[in-house]
This record gives structure tokens, sequence and C-alpha cells, in this order.
């Protein structure tokens, strides 16, 4: 276990652990606590072992999945947020997990659909919520 908490773990053991850690908090919150779970300040290091972009890409998409499976069946998953999105023009304030979304398009696409997959699930009521459905559905940013 302490391998999978160190840079040298492989992008594959870096996921297995994700995913397995995400579904057991799920787990716990279904189970034990009755409260919902929110996934937060997850991501991957550019100093991963065999790092490359797409494995972001990997990543998210599991945990966003995972969380998205619970919240359409009535669980605890309730959201999931990373570590960490980053304007432009900022990069000395950037970290080894900092994504600038406008230079990785796939990821960007990623988190605005899993947005729109949970805003679907419970859309809320008044202007706002009309809104992001709105931009879900013409697939604006």
């Amino acid at each position: 276990m302490r391998r999978l908490l160190k840079q040298r773990a492989t992008a594959e053991e870096k996921l297995e652990f994700a995913k397995r850690w995400v579904a057991s908090h799920i787990e716990d919150g279904d189970t034990e606590l009755g409260k919902p779970v929110l996934t937060t300040e997850f991501g991957l290091s550019k100093r991963a072992q065999g790092f490359d972009p797409s494995h972001r890409d990997v990543l998210y998409r599991a945990i966003y999945d995972i969380v998205y499976g619970s919240a359409a069946r009535g669980g605890a998953g309730a959201a999931a947020f990373v570590w960490q999105l980053a304007p432009e023009g900022m990069e000395e304030y950037h970290d080894d997990y900092s994504v600038v979304p406008s230079e990785h398009p796939s990821l960007r696409r990623l988190i605005k659909e899993h947005s729109c997959r949970l805003a679907k699930l419970r859309p809320g009521a008044g202007e706002e919520a009309r809104r992001a459905l709105a931009a879900c559905a013409a697939g604006s940013s």
C-alpha cells in the first residue's frame, strides 16, 4: 500500500488505487454514515512514473464514472472536484497537478460532460439551473 502513495507507482497502479479508494469511501457514505460523499482534490502529478497527459483523462473518467454511478442510483456519491484547474498566465502558481483547461481540450470536455451528467440527475430550480442545463444541451462552454 505504501508504494502506491509514492511517485514511483505506475499510472495503472495509481488508477487502481484511486478507484478502490473512491468506491470504498462512497460505500462508507452509503452504509455507515448515511451522508453524501464529495470526492475532492484528486489528480495526477506530471511527475508520476511514465506520465502522459492522457493518463489524467483515464483517471478523471474512472473517478467521475464511480461518482456518477452512485449518484444515478441515489447513493452517497455527490460530486467530484479535481486538483487543480489553473488559469492561463499564472504558471508561477501551478503545481505538478495543475491543468489549464484550454491547453487540454479532452480533459476540459470530460469535466464538462461529467458536470452535465450530474446536472441532469438533479437539475434544481431557478435561472442558474436552467442556464446550466441549456449550456449542456447546446454543447457550449
